[in-house]
């Protein structure tokens, strides 16, 4: 599945943190805060950038040096569940590929 960032959602970084904080234009869908720990922070901010979820997933693997299988799995999770949250949409909900 292809997911792109909802427009209006923005990743902040405030005092080591890492937030992710909807702006006007994503109130309707997202009405909170989330936190992000740093790993899924940094795959936010590649999603966000363009980067598909294969480059992005290659990059946690380099980084944590983890099979890609176990990879893919988790982020696959990550991407459901900022799906379902509101965070992202799915590229055919936008129109088709971008």
């Amino acid at each position: 599945m292809k997911y792109k960032v909802r427009e209006g959602i923005v990743l902040i970084h405030v005092c080591g943190e890492h937030l992710l904080v909807a702006s006007r234009a994503a109130w309707p869908e997202v009405k909170m805060i989330r936190h992000l720990p740093r790993i899924p922070a940094l795959c936010w901010d590649l999603l966000s950038r363009g980067a598909d979820e294969k480059t992005i997933a290659i990059f946690v693997v380099s980084l944590l040096k983890r099979p890609l299988a176990e990879v893919k799995i988790k982020l696959d999770a990550l991407w459901e569940e900022m799906y379902n949250a509101g965070y992202l949409i799915k590229v055919e909900e936008v129109g088709g590929d971008e």
